[in-house]
């Protein structure tokens, strides 16, 4: 959560200085408020929705279910405008799922899930003029999982994976180099085997003959803070 107002702070910080910049250069007329050679950094948050399918495999059995799982994400991102059109960057991510208390265990306990992103991005810029931008984001990149238990031997599982996005960005500026942008978007993860261990076992995958991946899809939607020069 730092880290994440940070990252706005990063971006107040450069929209001051931008802005400051462009008062000492001669005013120019434009119609556009992106272009080849534009930086933009936004940060923001949103919520997430997601569909499970999830293989296991103990020993020689192996069965498949589905589930599901929501919860917030922590968006960064920075883009340079390849062309009049085009931009290409890179994203980073932090994700916060919910979870049950699972009253199974005595006491019961409240697991965490958490994920991180981080990949490159490719932008179509669909339509543009000096107030409104409204980019096509296509994502592409590593992801990694972890869930805890948070029981008494700590039992956790991790993975890492592919994560893949499609995402319509629109973007209002309010100044020249300051404004909002909100996203709807939809995100695909692929994590081919999850490890699980504890304080006694390094490897239960092994110990139990147990292995299980995940694929997971849906949509997400949010807001947040941009910045441009």
């Amino acid at each position: 959560m730092r880290v994440y107002f940070s990252l706005l702070l990063v971006c107040f910080v450069f929209s001051i200085n931008a802005q400051t910049f462009s008062h000492t250069e001669t005013t120019t007329v434009s119609t556009s408020s992106f272009k080849e050679g534009t930086f933009t950094f936004d940060g923001g948050m949103g919520v997430d929705y997601y569909g499970l399918q999830i293989h296991t495999q103990v020993g020689k059995s192996k069965f498949d279910t589905i589930g599901k799982m929501a919860g917030v994400h922590f968006p960064f991102k920075f883009e340079y405008g390849a062309s009049k059109n085009v931009g290409v960057g890179a994203r980073l991510s932090f994700s916060e799922f919910i979870d049950a208390r699972d009253t199974t265990y005595k006491p019961s306990i409240k697991p965490r899930t958490s994920s991180f992103d981080f990949g490159i991005i490719f932008n179509i810029h669909l339509y543009d003029n000096k107030l409104v931008d409204i980019p096509l984001c296509v994502n592409l990149g590593y992801s990694k999982m972890n869930i805890a238990l948070n029981d008494s031997l700590h039992n956790k599982t991790k993975s890492e994976g592919l994560a893949f996005g499609l995402t319509l960005t629109p973007r209002i500026y309010f100044t020249e180099h300051f404004g909002m942008c909100f996203n709807i978007g939809y995100m695909r993860y692929n994590y081919a085997k999850f490890i699980y261990s504890n304080d006694k076992e390094p490897d239960l995958n092994s110990k139990y003959q147990f292995a299980r991946s995940v694929k997971a899809q849906g949509i997400n939607i949010g807001f947040g803070l941009i910045t441009k020069f």
